[in-house]
Formats: C-alpha cells, structure tokens, sequence
C-alpha cells in the first residue's frame, strides 16, 4: 500500500516523484482487505520519515485518495515530504505504511544559462541588418531543425522543443520531450521526427487528434505524415529547459522566415522615410523612397509604409505566389491546430465573408505581406492600384481581399480594422479609377 504522489499542475493520474505545487500534497494508496473489507483509512504528513507535523493522522473514510491544500507558503523549495497511510479493516485491525522516499518540491524553474543552439540550413539576412535580431530564413521548406548543447544548471532534467505561429506557441509542433541531460541534433524530416539522425517517431503520432477511420498503416504512411510550410511562414522555434517537476523556462530561440526565389525582403534602414513595394503578377521589388508616387499600370500594386513608429532594420516580406504557390498543400501532421495562411482561391470561393458573397467574379493575382519576425507595424501601409480595366465598363470593381486563417474564410481588407481606436482604412477611389487602401 505505497502511497504514490499527485502534483495537481502535472494532471490527476500522473504519479511522480517532485511536484511544481507550492500549496497541495495529494496522494492516493490501494489497501485490500477481500474478507472484511477496509472500512477506514487515515493518512498523515510529515518533513521527516513516519512524522506528522504537517498534518496528524486524518480520516478519509473508504477513500483511498486524499489531498490537503491548506499548504500555501509553508511548502519549501528543494524539500522532501513524506505521507504515512493508516489501513482499518471491519473488526479493527490496522495495517500501517510509512513511506521512505516522499515527494521533493521544486518551486523554481530551472536556468537557461549556457544552452548554445543552432539551426541548420539556415542563415541570417545576407547584408542586411534586420530588426529583430537573430531572426533567419530558410529556403527548406519541408523540414526543419536544431542543434544544442546542454546547459549548466544541475537541476535541468529535460528538455522540450516546439515550433509555433508565433512566440511561445506551439501549434506547428507541439511542445515535445527530445532529450535528457545531453547535446544532439532535432529535425523534422521525411515524415519523420529525428534526434541525431535516427528516426523516432511519424509526425502522425505527436498529434493528439488521430483520425479512427485510418488503419495503423495509412495514419503511418507518407500521405498522412507531411511537413510543408508556405512561403512566407515565419517558424518560431522554442526550447524549453525543465526541471523534474516539470517547471520549465522557456527559450525563445529564433524565428525563421521560410522563403523562396520570389520572396522580396524589405528593409526600413536609418534615414529612409519609408519602404515602397511595388507587386506585379509573379514578382515583386522594393526599395527605400523620399516621396510618393502612384501605379500607373493596370496589372501592378504599389505599396507604401511610413516610417512612423518604425525601428531601425525592422522589415516587411513581398510574397509573390504563383500557382504552383496557391495549390501546394501546406501541412503539418504533428498538429491539429496548424492553420495555413496560403490557400488556394479558386476553390474557397464558397468561404467568403457575407459581403463578398454573390460579388466575387475572379482573382487578378495574390501576394503575401508580412512583417519579418512578426514585429507589429504601426503604419499605416497604403496600397494603390488601378482598376480602369475591369472597372470602366464591365460594372465590375477591383478590391483587396484576404484570408483570414483563424476565421477560415476571405475578407476584405479595407473593413478589416473597422472600429479599431487609432486605425485609419480609406478606400477612394479617383476619376481614373485609381484606388488606393489605407491599412494601419
């Protein structure tokens, strides 16, 4: 009859040996007694071996689980508590257990201090000084990784990876146990988690939502067990250093912006007044400005940023998408929660806002805007375009429209700040049927 520990922050039905509780000390215990039954259990805690000057010995009926919250502020860090249990069956005869090994509180996560990691085929922003630093690209868009080495506290026990959409998320890859105490190489590739280049696991299997109709074979099949990310994805990539209570500190390593021959990155460099990005179908340039001008093409955008509130280096990514871009299947079998921000126009024609309902004829061509390292950008951007051609005499009207990953549907970007305090959106359009949006 063992007593076996509850850290009520690590779940109900995980035993362990050190909790992250700094108020609670739960335990649960198995007395069998087939011929008169067990009809009382007392249990007691102590800061020593068989003591009980934490809790004197305590009924808890028939139960066999028990648990005091009454220890906030007296539970100490780095200290060992030990439950005794008390078994009474009917005619009165008890059965005593003391326990040995306790359970140690741990109420400081461990340090980050000295954990040095690398990302592979990756590298920095080639003659550009960029804002925020440490930000990387990569042209692999199918695979992904880290080298590391292990850090100087003693205390750390494990230690966990996770790629997100953004900082300290992990909706890419979920947060993930890679290794103890000692240095290796994690990546993602072919299907495959790896650690120092021997397969592990299927991406499938680090997914909590497992789809029942598969068999075994096809959830591991290579169908089921992609990694593809869209230009223009920024991965923020996470190390956690935890502790045996499973108290972690996280550490932000990088964001990785994945790109491809298209991809245009811009940077705002001290003395520039703004960026301006000029996008035709397939392609895109950029370049620093003093003063404005206006598209003068029918099959071109011109975009335009001040340089209010805008740090130094801080930069803005031109995705051109082509059509292999807009088909490609962007994925990550790991995750549920994955949701690509590319998808292909031709067929979500049905998963429009209610405006555009009815009112959407066809595509002219698509494009990425993004802000490296998702660093907000305070704006406002202002994109002008020239609808004469479709706007003369077909009764038809050229707007800007998005997708909107978290509400799965396209959108249209002049009203997408509507009644947000301090955001400017303008839609004018002139005698010329120049249009220009104002987006902050």
């Amino acid at each position: 009859m063992t007593p076996m520990y509850i850290d009520i922050k690590q779940g109900e039905l995980t035993p362990v040996s050190f909790q992250s509780s700094n108020s609670t000390i739960k335990a649960f215990w198995r007395c069998i007694d087939e011929e008169s039954q067990i009809v009382e259990n007392l249990w007691s805690i102590g800061t020593s071996v068989g003591g009980d000057d934490l809790q004197p010995w305590t009924s808890v009926g028939e139960d066999q689980t028990a648990s005091n919250n009454s220890f906030g502020g007296v539970l100490q860090n780095n200290k060992t508590y030990y439950v005794s249990v008390r078994c009474r069956n009917g005619p009165g005869l008890e059965a005593t257990h003391t326990d040995k090994i306790g359970v140690r509180v741990l109420l400081e996560p461990p340090s980050a201090n000295g954990v040095i990691v690398t990302i592979p085929d990756s590298s920095d922003f080639t003659g550009i000084d960029i804002y925020p630093n440490g930000s990387r690209t990569t042209t692999f868009d199918s695979s992904m990784g880290m080298t590391f080495t292990v850090g100087t506290d003693q205390s750390i026990y494990r230690y966990d990876w996770c790629l997100g959409s953004d900082e300290l998320r992990d909706d890419i890859f979920p947060c993930t146990w890679i290794g103890h105490n000692a240095s290796g190489t994690i990546k993602i590739q072919n299907g495959w988690l790896t650690i120092n280049t021997a397969d592990i696991r299927r991406l499938s299997e680090f997914n909590p939502a497992q789809d029942s109709s598969l068999s075994e074979t096809e959830r591991l099949s290579d169908d089921n067990n992609v990694f593809k990310m869209e230009p223009g994805r920024t991965i923020f990539m996470m190390l956690q250093v935890c502790n045996e209570a499973v108290l972690c500190t996280p550490l932000q390593i990088a964001s990785v912006l994945v790109i491809n021959d298209k991809s245009v990155v811009c940077p705002l460099m001290d003395g520039d007044h703004g960026i301006r990005l000029e996008m035709k179908p397939d392609t895109g340039t950029c370049q620093s400005y003093r003063r404005k001008r206006h598209a003068s093409h029918p099959d071109e955008i011109d975009i335009v940023t001040s340089n209010s509130g805008i740090l130094t280096g801080q930069s803005l990514l031109l995705q051109p998408m082509d059509n292999a871009t807009l088909t490609a299947n962007y994925l990550s079998s790991a995750s549920d929660n994955f949701l690509p921000y590319i998808v292909n126009p031709y067929n979500t024609t049905d998963k429009l806002k209610r405006l555009l309902h009815g009112r959407w004829n066809k595509s002219e061509f698509t494009f990425g805007l993004a802000s490296v390292g998702h660093v907000p950008y305070s704006g406002p951007i202002t994109m002008t375009y020239d609808d004469t051609e479709d706007g003369k005499n077909s009764g038809m009207k050229l707007i800007i429209t998005h997708w909107n990953p978290r509400n799965q549907q396209w959108e249209i970007t002049s009203r997408s700040c509507l009644g947000v305090d301090g955001v400017t959106d303008l839609e004018v359009q002139d005698p010329t049927h120049s249009s220009t949006h104002r987006i902050k």
